[in-house]
This record gives structure tokens, sequence and C-alpha cells, in this order.
């Protein structure tokens, strides 16, 4: 490899071990500012959430999940669950 590529790999690979500390250290996802975003305007359902997000089900399910332990959301008990901002 010549100089040039190697030090492009190292600068993408240090951005992204970046990336990942400022997550761990709380820092949302962009997917995570999403649900947030759209959770301030309705209550919705973790299907509602899912089409939104355009994830899957155990993606969508993993994210609220997330989210509801960092006190962030708040889960109404009724079936189908809805999801509403902690304020």
């Amino acid at each position: 490899l010549s100089f040039s590529v190697f030090a492009k790999i190292s600068q993408m690979l240090s951005q992204k071990s970046q990336q990942i500390t400022l997550q761990n250290n709380g820092i949302l996802t962009n997917t995570e500012n999403i649900i947030l975003n759209n959770l301030k305007n309705a209550e919705l359902t973790a299907t509602q959430i899912q089409e939104i997000i355009k994830k899957s089900r155990e993606h969508t399910s993993r994210i609220l999940k997330k989210l509801f332990n960092n006190k962030l959301i708040i889960r109404n008990n009724t079936r189908p669950y809805t999801y509403k901002i902690n304020n």
C-alpha cells in the first residue's frame, strides 16, 4: 500500500473509533433522534415507529428498549404498547 492509501485507511479507522466512543458516552444515533422527534408530536406504537425508521422489528425493539432504559421514553402498559417522550 502506498503511504497516502495507508494514511486514508488509518484516518477512517480513527474516525470510526471516535464515533463508537461518542455513542457509548451517551450521544444519540441518528435513528434514535428520529424516534424522539416523532414522539414529540404523538404517542406511537412500536409498529408505527418501525415504519418511520424503516428498520426490522428486532432492531426497532432494541432501540426502544435502550431509550426506555435510559429513561428518555415512557411505555404505556396497554396493548399495543405506546411510547411517548419522558417529560
